[in-house]
């Protein structure tokens, strides 16, 4: 999903981040639509904003909005990853991979839309952003010890090189646990070795009581920007958050993640995009961390 320069708008500088507002319509162009076949998911637009949530809003991402468990295939199917651009590390059941299907046990554990408590991957109902969430519940077993990730594979067919890339993520945690979950954002361009920003991006005791009955919140505008990546035309890279502990003891809190803005800007000319956008933003020269806020959801 690309969209104009109207369609975003900066946050007062205490938020230091974007956030992208939805148009109705949703746009898109052949390049996105073609992208699934590469086994990553496209940056088509140099100079552009690309919005990643689970409700059927990019095309080249599938709606999980169908009231059943996740899995990951090679597929754009609704209620499916695609295992082609997204990978899980750290469940009990093993990981997954690229390009391979992945369903039932740790990988299929429900379609919920409160507190669960067995370790594995879930599709969240009623988060407030966008109603719909892909998230986890680690346990001693499952995503712990900062074993756990999720991986988005991407390719930039911008047709120029990307020196910078912002990355800004919202979702929601459930702090009703004694053991208390961080996910901080890693980069890298070769899946092997990884820029680790080492500041917190979410810390789940950061939010609600970390009582039973803890109702979930939402957490808006965390993320980083990665600059100085010199990313070719049709180079690939990897977005990797990682799930690790912070503090407490006993079971852990769960998390998911329901929107992902990932903008970009480019070195020298592009070609010209259908639709493009120019980010104040990424005029960055370093990693930054971008600010946070967060909505009680009842």
């Amino acid at each position: 999903m690309r969209l104009t320069l109207s369609d975003f708008s900066l946050k007062p500088a205490h938020y230091n981040t974007v956030k992208v507002r939805y148009l109705a319509a949703i746009i898109a162009s052949s390049a996105a639509l073609a992208s699934n076949a590469s086994g990553s998911y496209v940056i088509a637009a140099g100079d552009d904003v690309d919005v990643i949530d689970f409700t059927g809003n990019n095309v080249q991402v599938a709606t999980l909005d169908t009231g059943s468990a996740p899995s990951l295939a090679p597929t754009t199917s609704s209620g499916v990853l695609d295992s082609r651009m997204w990978r899980v590390e750290g469940l009990s059941d093993g990981d997954t991979t690229f390009g391979n299907t992945f369903s039932g046990g740790d990988y299929s554990r429900g379609f919920a839309s409160g507190s669960v408590g067995t370790g594995g991957m879930y599709t969240f109902d009623g988060v407030p952003t966008t109603g719909t969430a892909i998230g986890f519940q680690p346990t001693g077993t499952d995503l712990d010890g900062g074993d756990g990730s999720l991986t988005l594979k991407i390719r930039n067919d911008t047709g120029a090189t990307i020196d910078a890339i912002s990355v800004v993520f919202d979702g929601f945690v459930r702090n009703n646990a004694g053991r208390d979950q961080t996910i901080t954002l890693e980069y890298s361009s070769d899946d092997l070795t990884y820029t680790d920003i080492t500041t917190v991006a979410v810390d789940t005791a950061d939010y609600g009581t970390g009582s039973s009955g803890s109702p979930a919140e939402e957490f808006s505008g965390e993320g980083e920007v990665f600059s100085g990546l010199n990313l070719a035309d049709g180079d690939e890279a990897f977005l990797k958050w990682v799930f690790s502990e912070s503090t407490g003891s006993g079971s852990r809190d769960e998390f998911g993640f329901s929107e992902i803005t990932i903008s970009n800007t480019t070195l020298g000319p592009v070609g010209a995009p259908e639709v493009s956008t120019v980010l104040p933003l990424l005029g960055v020269l370093s990693v930054g961390l971008l600010g946070h806020r967060r909505r009680k959801q009842a």
